[in-house]
């Protein structure tokens, strides 16, 4: 969940990957299931067993996330999930809508990659 490279996207692209891989199962069961009609030895596979395999698994995956959102995530933080900004442009804005110094020094504790391109200079003044 936390690998979710967030200065390179925001939550809205974490979450389409989400609910993108779920939807990518349910196609790959369903071109399984007619691409190949038996088990090579004459007999048929039960179609059956496969999707509720994948219904299993996807309620499972979606007990899982919710259980993420409204018991783990902290209430403050959750709307990250969903916004766009990526983590770039939040340290980017950190840095620049702060009024003092002394928060403006945390971007340091951020990776140099993140910031240095767009606002490298602004920071060395």
């Amino acid at each position: 969940m936390q690998l979710r490279l967030p200065a390179h996207v925001g939550g809205v692209y974490f979450f389409f990957n989400l609910v993108t891989n779920q939807i990518s199962v349910l196609v790959a069961v369903h071109v399984y299931n007619t691409s190949f009609d038996d088990n090579g030895d004459g007999t048929k596979r039960d179609v059956e067993v496969l999707w509720r395999i994948f219904g299993s698994l996807n309620a499972a995956w979606l007990i899982v996330m919710s259980f993420f959102l409204f018991r783990v995530a902290v209430p403050s933080h959750r709307h990250t999930l969903w916004s766009t900004v990526s983590g770039r442009q939040w340290v980017q804005a950190f840095f620049l809508e702060s009024e003092e110094d002394g928060d403006k020094i945390g971007i340091f504790g951020c990776n140099k990659l993140v910031w240095e391109s767009d606002i490298g200079s602004e920071v060395m003044e």
